[in-house]
Order: C-alpha cells, then structure tokens, then sequence
C-alpha cells in the first residue's frame, strides 16, 4: 500500500510540480486523504444486507446503521392484507382462495389445485411489501404492516476504505483517487493564479490551463472509478 507522502507526491508532479509555499504538503494531502477518499467511497460504496422485523401498524422504522450512507433497497412481504387506513381491511374478490377448494378432491382435480396455487402466487405478488428510505433516515414500509413480526431485509452502503493507505497499489480506485486530488488541487491553483497573475511567475507552471486539466483528471478518475449501481439511492 502507498504511503500518503507517495500519493502526495504523485499528485504533485500531475498538477505541475508547483513549490510547497503556493502548495504546501499538508494540503494535498487534506484533498487526497478527505475530499478525494470521500468521494471514492461515495462513487463505489461497500454494499451490506440487514434486516429488522415489522411491528403491526407501524409505517416508519429509524433501522438505518451509524455510518451508513443510503438505504438502496427494502425487500418485504406484506402478503396477509391491505391496510387502507383504521380499521379498513380487506382481500380483493377472487382471491379467496380457500373457498374454492372446499368440497373438492384435490388429488382428483389437478388442473384447479394448479388453479390455485397459480392464484396464491398472484395474491403474494399483489400484496408484496415496498420499502423505501424517507427523508430523514428511516424506512417506510407500503402498506403500513398489519402484522408484527414479519421481516424486512434492506441493503445499505457504507464507506469502503478507511483510509487512502489501505487502497491496494495500482488499482484502479488507487488511480481515480489520485486523478481525484489532482483535480481539486489545481482547482484551487486556478483560483489562486487568477486572482495574481499579472505579473507572477509560477514555480511549475503558471499557464492558464488549470480549469482545463483539472476537468481532464475528473474524467480520467470518473473512468477508473465509474459510479457504482450500489450506490443508487433508493427513496420515496
């Protein structure tokens, strides 16, 4: 694993060699081993599945885990009925299925044994649960669960790296960080340089192309490290 003064340096030789008074260390390293590794584990998140169980009537659950960025997806199965708000429950017609099989041999009527189950396969389908991450953290569940104890399972993303030492060398993601860095820092130069240009001469270069470099290293990190499907956020 690379150091951070190595990466520090990588970066320093991308955005031009500038000296450490117009770029002191401490800052390329602040972009690399925060703003950069930020947006690294934003951009290709470790992904985990959890789970919790529902309390009847109860709509909101505050299940999100200390450090989690978004919920992405909530799978559940609400499949004993709709609850329409109070006391208003109810099974659609034609899904009550028991009634159906009443009075009949079962192993004599194969093609409405087939009948059936077909029908309680729909009835799960229509009455399966959907979950989603609200504004403020929580989970909403629809419909609102008219039974305890039914589980709920949800992925959730988290950071992926703790910090930039623990990026294998010569990965990928290793690369977009750096490119990452890259791109900040001479995003800072270009605001620094514009405001004195005149009449300076910069230590690595002092050329107006730091807005157009920096927005070559976005792409370049974009293209080692693509946003990840993970990461899609998954709300009501």
């Amino acid at each position: 694993m690379a150091t951070l003064a190595t990466l520090r340096d990588r970066v320093r030789r991308l955005v031009g060699g500038p000296d450490t008074t117009e770029m002191p260390d401490a800052t390329i390293e602040s972009f690399l081993d925060t703003d950069a590794l930020r947006w690294l584990n934003h951009q290709d998140p470790n992904a985990v599945l959890t789970s919790f169980t529902t309390v009847a009537d109860q709509q909101y659950y505050d299940v999100k885990p200390s450090g989690a960025y978004d919920i992405t997806e909530v799978y559940w199965d609400a499949c004993n009925y709709i609850n329409l708000g109070g006391n208003l429950r109810f099974y659609p017609e034609g899904y009550e299925m028991n009634r159906q099989l009443a009075g009949f041999d079962a192993l004599g009527n194969p093609g409405l044994v087939q009948t059936f189950f077909k029908q309680v396969e729909a009835y799960r389908e229509s009455f399966g649960g959907i979950g989603y991450e609200m504004p403020d953290g929580q989970v909403g569940l629809f419909p609102c669960p008219g039974s305890s104890g039914d589980t709920v399972y949800f992925w959730y993303t988290v950071a992926r790296y703790s910090a930039v030492t623990a990026i294998a060398d010569g990965s990928e993601h290793q690369e977009g960080l750096v490119k990452k860095a890259a791109q900040m820092v001479l995003e800072q130069l270009a605001i620094k340089r514009g405001r004195i240009r005149a009449g300076r001469s910069f230590t690595g270069g002092g050329g107006a192309n730091e807005r157009a470099q920096a927005e070559q290293y976005r792409d370049e990190a974009e293209d080692c490290v693509p946003a990840s499907m993970v990461g899609t956020i998954n709300r009501g």
